[in-house]
């Protein structure tokens, strides 16, 4: 009363942090052949999402995707986060986002969107792990193999649920017992290093298969180019698990 009441305000940040996510799969052709052709995108409903704030080590939130094949969180302010999804007969997968330097005056809300995309586990279908190379006759990973491994122990370690086993393959030439013996080591090379890369050795196993699955005509006899026995000289993987066999999408 009788006095003026100075007053002093300032403009702050002040943001929800909200994030969608999408999870989704190839839409082929035909549904159950993995070799026809892409068409698009279709939604996953009931994938499991697990949500961790990596800058505090917060405990994992978890939800299921709707019948749009979205899940929402609300995220904490200059956080890194890992998000992970899950479905059965799919491998799982898992991406980073941020809400760090997106605060901003412009609105309180501020929508984040990130799109998963799961691969289905198809029966009958190998995975050829590309520049998987040995030494000559022996079974010794050459360093580029190595840094070709070493950007897949993420996806073994995420899909460490599946019994994975890597397989080896070689060509026709030499003895169906050299070939058998070669292919074995070279797979149980392949295998030894993941392990020690802290994968699971419980559920990664080594299979060689020598000359039996050609992948093209270049049997014993059969006169082909290097470039022919190459295609047969194959590190591969397959999914064995809860007691069927199963071979992985691309």
């Amino acid at each position: 009363m009788g006095r003026d009441d100075i007053y002093k305000y300032a403009k702050e940040h002040y943001n929800n942090f909200e994030l969608i996510i999408h999870v989704v799969e190839k839409k082929y052709e035909s549904p159950n052949d993995p070799n026809s052709k892409i068409i698009g995108k279709s939604i996953l409903q009931d994938a499991g999402i697990e949500l961790e704030n990596l800058t505090t080590n917060e405990f994992r939130k978890n939800s299921l995707t709707n019948d749009r094949g979205e899940a929402v969180f609300l995220l904490d302010k200059n956080s890194n986060y890992k998000v992970s999804a899950t479905k059965r007969n799919y491998f799982s997968k898992s991406v980073q986002t941020t809400t760090i330097g997106l605060a901003t005056l412009d609105s309180i809300l501020v929508r984040m969107h990130v799109e998963i995309e799961l691969e289905r586990i198809f029966p009958e279908k190998e995975i050829v792990i590309n520049n998987i190379y040995y030494d000559l006759d022996k079974a010794t990973l050459r360093p580029e193999s190595q840094l070709t491994l070493d950007t897949l122990i993420e996806f073994f370690q995420e899909n460490e649920h599946l019994t994975i086993e890597i397989g080896s393959h070689t060509d026709a030439r030499g003895s169906n017992e050299y070939n058998q013996k070669l292919s074995q080591e070279r797979a149980q090379s392949v295998v030894d290093y993941l392990i020690s890369k802290k994968v699971n050795p419980a559920k990664i196993i080594a299979k060689g298969y020598g000359e039996t699955k050609l992948v093209n005509k270049c049997a014993d006899g059969v006169d082909c180019t290097e470039e022919e026995h190459q295609q047969n000289r194959r590190t591969t993987f397959r999914v064995v698990g809860e007691g069927v066999n199963l071979k992985s999408g691309e």
